[in-house]
């Protein structure tokens, strides 16, 4: 399983057909914002699940958004994801990252 943090924003990661890729961005969803899946490249990846972990040490904090997503085909595919609202979509922040298989 290939774990991608916010820090690795714009770059480009090397990974094997059939790995997992586990993307973790903090969240706070308290503010009305939520990350979610903009646009991935379907024919080479597979999206899997969303799931949120929040900050059990203080209330209010920013937990962790994790995305899991299986490579199942190979070249070189794009994973955008958008700060949001999610009654409106309107993003203040993105994330991208390119997965080469």
């Amino acid at each position: 399983m290939i774990k991608i943090y916010k820090t690795q924003n714009g770059s480009k990661i090397y990974v094997n057909k059939d790995e997992q890729v586990v993307l973790h961005l903090a969240e706070n969803p308290t503010t009305g914002y939520i990350w979610e899946v903009l646009d991935y490249s379907k024919t080479n990846i597979n999206f899997l699940k969303s799931e949120y972990t929040p900050n059990l040490d203080s209330e209010g904090a920013a937990g962790v958004r994790k995305f899991y997503f299986k490579i199942i085909g190979i070249g070189v595919s794009t994973i955008i994801i958008s700060l949001c609202q999610p009654w409106n979509h309107e993003s203040i922040e993105q994330f991208s990252i390119s997965i080469v298989s």
